[in-house]
């Protein structure tokens, strides 16, 4: 049983990420030998030919990705207008409903002033 895991709370699985990171990224805590190597390495993985085809590729997606996130917006614009429009009718009817209602209680007003008469 892991003394760490029985902590509760995530704990442990916080602790098992932050082991598996250091694992991961050592070479920024290791010694110079070993920091100076691993950056070459890095260094020549990214120059290799592949790596770069790939690079193109990805860039490739992204433009599909962004082509979609186009007509997204597109939509999003579109729907935005649409629900302005319809906001401007129903203001423009209750402007309407309650000009009624004015002049109606108005009528209502002079009724009763001539029935006073």
């Amino acid at each position: 049983r892991n003394p760490v895991k029985a902590c509760g709370l995530g704990f442990g699985l916080m602790v098992d990420h932050w082991v598996d990171h250091y694992h991961q990224v050592g070479y920024g805590y290791g010694s110079l030998e070993k920091q100076a190597g691993v950056r070459s390495r890095l260094e020549k993985r990214g120059r290799h030919p592949k790596v770069r085809m790939n690079g193109k590729r990805l860039d490739g997606l992204e433009k599909k990705r962004q082509h979609k996130n186009k007509e997204s917006e597109e939509k999003a614009r579109v729907k935005e207008e649409i629900r302005e429009k319809t906001v401007v009718a129903l203001e423009a009817k209750l402007v309407r409903l309650g000009d009624k209602k004015l002049n109606f209680l108005a009528a209502l007003d002079e009724i009763d002033a001539v029935d006073v008469i």
